[in-house]
């Protein structure tokens, strides 16, 4: 068998070990090495579909900045965040998960897997991401209940779980959310209000190269991400099913 978790750095390898303790799944090393295998699948696509889409990596996104941006984290769980709304919340982006789902209500909120039934867009969005080794990564305990309205610069917010535990969402999204500071790299993001109140450590963030109209922005960005977590989706499935 390929040596795939040799491929990864280290504290990408004790954060997935983390995360195969508490799946569920045999914790043997042919466990370890498909996930480990199905995470560098996760890292290329996410890698070619970015570059595709016109977006380059970045180590910080700041609250406000208008521009949207698509992160990876340690576990391999994606996460889409909108342009910046404008004039309180507007017309701002839509939500990919809606335009999946073809709901109209303007929420776009994903139902929940039966075990995390705050995974709703209620403002108070999911328990932390699905990551395991949370605590050895310094993601910390959860936060308390998101922030309401005017808490901060507003933009969509779309989460898409590496699918190996039962407490958390399988993808979430929030039309109004609020990033409580920074996305920055090996930091989890912490949301005042979104679909999870925080991710696991930042492992890539991208953003668009050019300077584009907000149309064509949320376009693209609505794009990439449902390619991207299509695709994602797909991977994960090897790992539960093999």
């Amino acid at each position: 068998m390929a040596a795939y978790m040799e491929k990864l750095a280290e504290h990408i390898r004790e954060h997935l070990r983390g995360i195969v303790s508490s799946s569920g799944l045999p914790d043997t090393r042919e466990t370890h090495e498909e996930v480990a295998r199905a995470w560098l699948e996760k890292n290329d696509i996410f890698d070619q579909k970015c570059a595709d889409y016109g977006m380059t990596s970045a180590e910080h996104f700041a609250a406000d900045d208008p521009r949207p941006a698509l992160v990876m984290t340690y576990s391999g769980s994606l996460l889409a965040l909108g342009p910046r709304k404008t004039g309180g919340g507007g017309s701002g982006s839509q939500d990919p998960a809606a335009a999946q789902s073809g709901r109209s209500d303007g929420t776009g909120a994903e139902p929940a897997t039966g075990d995390s039934p705050d995974a709703s867009d209620q403002g108070e969005g999911a328990r932390n991401e699905e990551d395991a080794g949370a605590a050895e990564q310094g993601a910390g305990s959860e936060s308390g209940a998101g922030a309401g309205p005017g808490s901060g610069p507003e933009r969509f917010a779309a989460y898409s779980s590496i699918g190996l535990r039962q407490d958390v969402p399988t993808s979430a999204s929030q039309s109004s959310s609020w990033l409580d500071g920074e996305v920055r790299v090996d930091e989890p993001a912490v949301f005042r209000r979104g679909p999870v109140e925080r991710t696991s450590p930042v492992y890539r963030i991208a953003v668009p190269i050019e300077q584009l109209p907000a149309g064509e922005a949320e376009r693209r960005l609505l794009e990439a991400t449902t390619t991207i977590a299509e695709q994602f989706t797909e991977v994960n499935k090897t790992i539960v099913t093999g």
